[in-house]
C-alpha cells in the first residue's frame, strides 16, 4: 500500500493556520493572565486592610502608626513592620508587577549592626519594593489620611526622631469611602500620595515609575486602575488619571470625585497646603485642585 505524503502546498496551510490560532489565543491567554494577577492583587489589599483592622482591635481602635529618625534610625519603620504578628506573611506585601529590589529601610551598616536595622533586614533580605502603601493622606506630610499629623518624638525638634501615630478608626467620617492602602510605586515607606512632595515633583504613588513626556494612561498598573482597601474592610479597583498640574507637579488621581475624598479622613478636614503656596485648605478642595486647576493630562 503506498502512503501519500503532506504535499509543500498542504503543510504551508496547515503551518498558516496554527500561525492564526496562535494570533487569536495568545492575547486571550494574555488577557486571562492579567485578570488572574488583579484578582491575585485585590486579595492580596483586601488581606492587608482586614489584618489592620485586627491590629486596631487590639489597640484601642487605632490605626497603625509609622515613625522615623533617631540615632542610627532607631525608630525608622513602617506599617507592614508593625502588622507582622498579624499577617505572618511577608510576600503579601509584594506585587506581581513590582519586582524591584534594593529598598532598604537602613543603610548597610546599620541594618546589619543594628538590633532594629536588622529585624527588618531579615524580613525581606533582598530589600524588595513594596507593592501596596499606606493613605498618610493626599500629600503625606500635610495630613488628612489615617495617621496623625507628624510629630517629634522629644517634643522639641526631629533629633531624636519622629511619629504619626494612627488616628481613631471611629473618627473617620465615612469609612467605607476612605482608603487604607492601595498599589503604589512609592519607597522606602510607601505611601499613595496622590501628590508630590513639592511643586514641580512627581506624585509620591508613582515614585519610581519612570514618568516622561510619552507616557500612557494605559501604561500604570493594571492600565491605570489601582487595587485599594478601605477602612469598612471591603477593596475594590479604581481608576486613576496622570497629568500636569499647574503650581504642582505631575499627580496621580483617582478620576471620580468620590474616590478623590476616599484620601479624606474627614473631607473638612484643614491640611497645610504650604508646600504648593496654599496655606491651609479642605481636603475636600485640596484633592479637588488637579481639577479645579490647570492640569495637561497624559494621553489615554
Amino acid at each position: 500500500m503506498t502512503r501519500r505524503a503532506f504535499t509543500l502546498i498542504e503543510l504551508l496551510v496547515v503551518i498558516a493556520i496554527i500561525a492564526i490560532l496562535a494570533a487569536i489565543l495568545f492575547p486571550v491567554f494574555a488577557q486571562a493572565k492579567l485578570a488572574a494577577k488583579k484578582t491575585q492583587a485585590l486579595s492580596q489589599v483586601k488581606q492587608i486592610g482586614t489584618s489592620w483592622q485586627i491590629y486596631a482591635t487590639d489597640y484601642d481602635d487605632r490605626a497603625v502608626m509609622v515613625s522615623s529618625g533617631g540615632p542610627q534610625g532607631v525608630h525608622r519603620t513602617d506599617f507592614w513592620v508593625v502588622m507582622m504578628p498579624y499577617v505572618k506573611n511577608v510576600p503579601i506585601f509584594f506585587s506581581s508587577e513590582r519586582t524591584e529590589k534594593g529598598c532598604y529601610y537602613h543603610n548597610s551598616s546599620d541594618r546589619l549592626n543594628t538590633p532594629w536595622g536588622r529585624a527588618i533586614y531579615d524580613m525581606n533580605p533582598d530589600g524588595r519594593c513594596l507593592g501596596y502603601g499606606y493613605n498618610w493622606g493626599p500629600q503625606i506630610y500635610a495630613g488628612g489620611g489615617v495617621l496623625d499629623r507628624e510629630q517629634f518624638i522629644n517634643g522639641v525638634d526631629g533629633s531624636a526622631g519622629t511619629t504619626q501615630p494612627g488616628r481613631s478608626l471611629t473618627s473617620f467620617d465615612e469609612p467605607a469611602n476612605l482608603f487604607v492602602f492601595g498599589d503604589t510605586y512609592d519607597t522606602p515607606r510607601p505611601t499613595i500620595g496622590m501628590f508630590p512632595n513639592s511643586a514641580g515633583g512627581k506624585a509620591w504613588i508613582l515614585d519610581t515609575f519612570p514618568v516622561t513626556a510619552n507616557t500612557r494612561q494605559s501604561q500604570f498598573r493594571f492600565g491605570g486602575r489601582f487595587n485599594m482597601a478601605y477602612a469598612d474592610g471591603h477593596a475594590k479597583n479604581v481608576k486613576f488619571r496622570g497629568g500636569l498640574t499647574t503650581g504642582v507637579g505631575y499627580v496621580y488621581v483617582p478620576s471620580q470625585l468620590n474616590d478623590r475624598l476616599a484620601y479624606c479622613a474627614s473631607p473638612s478636614e484643614l491640611l497645610d497646603g504650604s508646600r504648593f503656596g496654599l496655606g491651609s485648605i479642605a481636603c475636600q478642595d485640596f484633592v479637588n485642585i488637579p481639577y479645579t486647576g490647570t492640569t495637561v493630562w497624559s494621553p489615554e
